[in-house]
């Protein structure tokens, strides 16, 4: 059943509203059923824009739906594939770049003016910094997979993605053959939407709190009749990545907007959710700090600065039902080496590249799953271990917000 605040959210018609949705509140379940709502009131499904995060939240989502009568007419998936599907009837000769493009287009420039890398070296290179990325690698590999030589050529050749002073670059290549990066199809359907005065009727939105300007300047320029976003400007642990937490708060604040709360927490113990709000009341750009339990669970909160890591990893047991929490890919190296010398097993995996079935595979295994923060972001365990140095002390102090967040964020994982 839904909570009060729940269905009062489904069931209101105000034209513009926006959802401080907090951690294990409900919120994917809540637009859904004000979705169902909205078709069995006699709304056409094609008129429905759900804009999800990743593909795989899309997924569940349809997941959801899938006995609704004709909901596999509403649109639901990330803003670029939007973006994609209304962009096809512009008209325009284009292609998206991906991998395969970009790794052709580097084979012409390395054959056209590199002296000493190679496209082979270049591959390498290219698995190589995602395992950094991963934290299965150190920065410092890339010394001994490259000469000096080798790695400023590659230095050269990055840096004309964003410099038109060279003859052949990524860019003037992509310009030659038509293809367009994600950055440019959001600009270019934001445009071209205003051109043929387009609108839609019904636009969700969920993560608001993580948007960037071209984000926003692309739904508002959908022109939806009704607005639906969601978000929460406690877990806004984006900002690295272009996202403007401002935006969502702004609107919280526009008395144009109807403004619903979830406070309840339905996921976590009541230690935990002490602790929770314990954090997060540090953070200067906070709307909304209360969070009520509603698991009926106690949980437990141990927090230890001078954790002994191995003895404490031989305690271990039911493997699956652990999560390890890390800050950086740093400590996720340094964890993963600690997990392999007591005989620990583990999974890590970055979300973003999986689909729901793989997701779902990778819990039911019986290993720890290795995480950084930011990954499990979305995910739950009976378990979770926060591992590494948070630097709540740091300055400017809106990078501290973001590492405030980070932790709340963390500690919201346990269930």
């Amino acid at each position: 059943m839904l909570d009060e605040n729940q269905l009062e959210i489904v069931n209101s018609n105000e034209p513009r509203i926006i959802v401080e949705a907090g951690a294990g509140s409900g919120k994917t379940r809540t637009l859904i059923e004000r979705i169902k709502r909205l078709l069995n009131d006699g709304v056409e499904a094609q008129n429905i824009v759900a804009i999800t995060y990743t593909n795989m939240a899309a997924e569940e989502m349809k997941e959801r739906l899938v006995d609704v009568e004709g909901s596999g007419d509403c649109f639901i998936g990330t803003i670029h594939s939007f973006a994609n599907k209304i962009f096809k009837n512009s008209g325009e000769n284009y292609k998206l770049l991906n991998d395969e493009i970009q790794d052709q287009f580097m084979n012409v420039l390395i054959s056209l003016q590199a002296k000493y890398l190679t496209m082979d070296k270049y591959l390498q290179y290219k698995d190589l910094k995602k395992k950094i990325d991963s934290g299965l690698k150190e920065e410092s590999d890339i010394d001994i997979l490259l000469n000096s030589s080798e790695k400023y050529e590659l230095n050269v050749f990055l840096d004309e993605i964003k410099d038109d002073s060279y003859k052949d670059t990524l860019k003037t290549l992509c310009k030659k053959h038509n293809v367009i990066t994600f950055d440019e199809l959001l600009r270019k359907t934001t445009e071209y939407f205003k051109s043929i005065n387009g609108k839609i009727e019904y636009l969700f939105v969920d993560e608001y709190q993580d948007i960037g300007p071209l984000e926003k300047n692309f739904f508002i320029a959908l022109n939806a009749d009704n607005y639906f976003y969601v978000g929460d400007e406690k877990q806004a642990i984006y900002g690295f990545k272009g996202g403007n937490v401002s935006y969502f708060i702004n609107l919280i604040k526009n008395p144009s907007w109807k403004t619903y709360y979830l406070n309840n927490n339905y996921r976590s113990g009541k230690e935990i959710i002490y602790i929770a709000n314990q954090v997060i009341s540090q953070a200067s750009d906070i709307i909304n700090m209360k969070s009520e339990c509603k698991s009926g669970k106690q949980g437990n909160v141990t927090i230890d600065s001078k954790l002994k890591l191995n003895n404490y990893l031989k305690k271990l047991q039911n493997y699956k039902d652990w999560f390890i929490l890390v800050r950086t890919n740093k400590d996720l190296a340094k964890m993963e080496q600690a997990l392999i010398e007591n005989n620990i097993p583990y999974i890590s995996f970055r979300k973003g590249e999986m689909s729901l079935d793989e997701m779902r595979q990778c819990m039911a295994e019986d290993k720890v799953k290795l995480l950084t923060i930011h990954t499990s972001k979305g995910l739950e365990s009976p378990n979770v271990l926060l591992w590494g140095n948070f630097p709540l002390k740091q300055k400017p102090f809106l990078r501290q917000n973001d590492e405030i967040k980070v932790l709340y964020v963390g500690i919201t994982r346990r269930n």
